[in-house]
């Protein structure tokens, strides 16, 4: 009898640790604001092949706005950048995001491959500011 009521508390306990899992799960889909049709396979990844700084701008820094900005971005066949679309704005600072934009839009980049062909593709990264 002791050991069956042992089962029983196991199996309760792990039916809930699952429950709980799929909710947590369930929520962060979601709230995802990533448009997975965005999304492609490739077999070689896009390489960044020139990057720029953003600019930090001195009002942000006068106030020790840090942190980071999430970007979904575009990167063309041709290896430039499309669309930028912020995902996440760690800082809060509406300055800082729009840094990070223009920054991003100069990037070239060799671009993704498939089954031996320059493809689309979107992919995301954050731009870290931070002061030393």
């Amino acid at each position: 009898m002791l050991k069956m009521k042992n089962v029983q508390k196991i199996m309760l306990f792990f039916l809930v640790v699952v429950g709980l899992l799929y909710s947590i799960d369930d929520s962060i889909i979601s709230k995802t604001k990533i448009d997975s049709s965005k999304f492609v396979v490739f077999d070689v990844a896009p390489k960044a092949l020139k990057r720029f700084a953003p600019i930090y701008p001195e009002e942000e820094k006068k106030y020790g706005k840090e942190g980071k900005i999430w970007l979904e971005v575009e990167i063309s066949k041709n290896g430039t950048v499309g669309e930028v679309n912020i995902l996440g704005n760690e800082t809060g600072s509406e300055a800082l995001a729009k840094s990070s934009i223009e920054a991003t839009k100069k990037w070239k980049y060799e671009p993704a491959y498939r089954d031996g062909k320059p493809i689309t593709c979107w992919v995301k990264f954050p731009v870290v500011f931070t002061l030393k």
